[in-house]
Parts: C-alpha cells; structure tokens; sequence
C-alpha cells in the first residue's frame, strides 16, 4: 500500500472519529435531539473531510471514493444509533420499567397497542413539529427532519 492510500484511510477514520465524538458531544453535554446532533456532526465533519481531501488528496478518484466511503460509514453509524430508539423490544421493556411492579398478561396486552404506539408517535410528531397536521393530512414541516430524509433517501440509493 503507498502512502497515498494510507492517507485516504487516516483521513476517513479521522473523520469518522471526530463525527463519533462531535454527535455525542451534542447529545450529552450540549442535550441536543437525535436530528440536531446528526445534522452538526455531519456537516462539521464533512467540512473537516473536504479540507483534509482538499489539501492532501492528489487523485480525483480518490477523493471521490474517499468521499462515498465517509458518507456510507455515516450512514451506517446513524442507522446503527437510531435502530434501539425505534426498537419494539425497547418500547416492551420501557412499559415494563415505568410500571415498576409486576404486570398481568391481559393489562399488558392492553397497554401494548399498535394503535396506541402509533397515535403517540404521531403526536409527538406533531408536539415537535416534526409534522403538520393539517385537514386530515399529514406532511413533513422540519426542514432538518426533510433534509435527514433526503440525505437518508440518497444514501440507501448509492448502497443498493
């Protein structure tokens, strides 16, 4: 390996590192949300990214494969964060944590709805305005929530 390559992989773990630290520096200490802190990480250490291609990279295809390779390594940490909030195992324990007692099969069943899962994710949509519900149709208002969406979208194509 020449040390052309050895710079594009110390460059994308760099990068990849610093968005690490950057998303749980903004969620932790800065208690930012899940988009927020996705958005100032990626676009932080996407700047880093190109100023480091922009002074070290000498080859175009490089550059842009070092670029595909970084974008695709954050989306698989974001998708790899995100999975656990969605999780339905997580939702059964959280019920059976704020219960703090013992819980009948019957009562769970009835606490455990998919309707009711789903109209309180909806309205904590709503609630953060997220979406807009408006004359009985939903759409998205957040333009950093649409902008995640895009990016998401972009980056599942460039995969499959």
């Amino acid at each position: 390996m020449d040390n052309l390559h050895l710079i594009h992989i110390i460059i994308i773990v760099a990068s990849i590192t610093l968005y690490v630290i950057c998303y749980f520096f903004f969620t932790v200490i800065m208690h930012k949300k899940y988009f927020n802190s996705i958005l100032y990480s990626s676009i932080g250490t996407f700047l880093f990214l190109i100023i480091l291609l922009t002074i070290f990279a000498k080859v175009n295809f490089l550059y842009l494969s070092t670029l595909l390779t970084y974008l695709c390594l954050l989306y698989a940490f974001s998708v790899a964060l995100y999975t656990p909030k969605s999780s339905i195992r997580v939702k059964v324990l959280s019920i059976f944590y704020n219960r703090k007692s013992r819980l009948a099969k019957t009562k769970f069943f009835l606490m455990y709805n998919d309707k009711i899962i789903f109209k309180k994710r909806i309205a904590r949509l709503v609630k953060s305005k997220t979406i807009n519900y408006y004359k009985g149709y939903y759409s998205i208002t957040n333009n950093k929530a649409l902008t995640i969406h895009y990016i998401n979208h972009f980056l599942k194509k460039i995969i499959s």
